[in-house]
């Protein structure tokens, strides 16, 4: 029954709405998770996607806490089966599977995007990010301990993940599909193909990945 059920909070940080917004509420309204039990907090501020998402978990009075970008939605399953896993499992972190939905160029449509059915360790976090940020739920008891650097202009949730590691906090892995990931001209991170630009995005990555190499 909902009232057995754990309060989630949802965290949509944005700068602006790039068209999507709406949408992104949407996904939320129509999940099989009872209503009631879900906090929504539209944080949108200038600031960095470190500093949105912070202040987020600030405000959050749930018992577990996610949060994804305002162009991309969840799945109409995702909170039920995250809040499922969390409550029977151990872990207090965990991600799962999305869908790639390519919005503009040459490349349309939606596919799946598989991540290997295991817990990365961190050296093969540190090799390559096995961990798709929007399907990741948080114990709001744990993220609370920790914070987004936010310095950083990208990064910011595998510098996160990495925090954890090192803490001892590794997630566990649900085997299905829960969120939609857009990829568009519009994005921070794969928007832009010039090689300049990827190229400061990987140094920047690397220059996160030598604050965690032991």
């Amino acid at each position: 029954m909902a009232s057995n059920l754990p309060l989630v909070s949802i965290i949509i940080p944005y700068i602006e709405d790039r068209g999507w917004l709406s949408e992104a509420i949407k996904s939320i309204e129509n999940q099989s998770y009872p209503t009631e039990l879900i906090e929504v907090l539209l944080e949108k501020s200038p600031n960095s996607v470190g500093h949105n998402i912070n202040n987020g978990i600030r405000k959050a009075t749930g018992k577990y806490i996610k949060y994804f970008a305002e162009d991309d939605y969840l799945e109409p399953n995702c909170i039920a089966d995250c809040v499922d896993f969390l409550e029977s499992t151990p872990y207090r972190w965990m991600h799962a599977n999305s869908h790639i939905i390519y919005q503009d160029g040459e490349r349309k449509g939606r596919r799946p995007v598989h991540v290997p059915p295991f817990n990365p360790t961190k050296e093969q976090l540190l090799d390559f990010c096995h961990i798709h940020g929007g399907t990741v739920m948080y114990e709001a008891d744990l993220i609370k301990c920790f914070a987004f650097d936010e310095s950083l202009w990208t990064g910011e949730e595998y510098d996160l993940y990495l925090q954890l590691y090192s803490a001892g906090h590794e997630p566990g892995y649900l085997n299905k599909f829960v969120f939609n990931y857009r990829r568009h001209s519009g994005q921070k991170s794969l928007g832009n193909l010039a090689i300049s630009y990827q190229e400061q995005r990987r140094y920047a990555h690397e220059q996160i990945r030598k604050r965690y190499r032991s």
